[in-house]
């Protein structure tokens, strides 16, 4: 098992895509997610699940959500390492000395190409 967080977008936002996070919790759980965690209301979880591609887990919770709460919600899945690697290799933190806690992350459905 592979320890994984994921990014859900808009949800319990003013009132619209409400969803309960121990009914979220319980329906990941229900289809083979492990050790389910949610900070607060947000959509952000942590979990663990066999090793796959992050954007396959991030489908998978996409239709958990379609099919036991008749939402689509966009989802983003990765590693706590690469969300680790993210925050230690971001120039703000070295070169501007910005403190950790006050770091803005910010991740991109796709890869932007010109």
């Amino acid at each position: 098992m592979t320890t994984y967080l994921s990014l859900l977008r808009g949800i319990n936002v003013s009132g619209k895509n409400m969803i309960k996070m121990p009914e979220l919790v319980k329906a990941l759980e229900n289809y083979g997610f492990k050790d389910v965690r949610s900070y607060i209301r947000s959509g952000n979880l942590v979990f663990s699940y066999p090793e796959k591609e992050g954007n396959l887990i991030a489908r998978t919770i996409e239709e958990v959500i379609i099919r036991d709460f008749g939402l689509t919600v966009p989802a983003q899945v990765m590693t706590i390492e690469k969300l680790s690697e993210a925050i230690s290799s971001n120039p703000f933190l070295k070169r501007f000395g910005v403190e950790e806690e006050k770091l803005h992350v910010t991740f991109l459905a796709l890869e932007m190409t010109s």
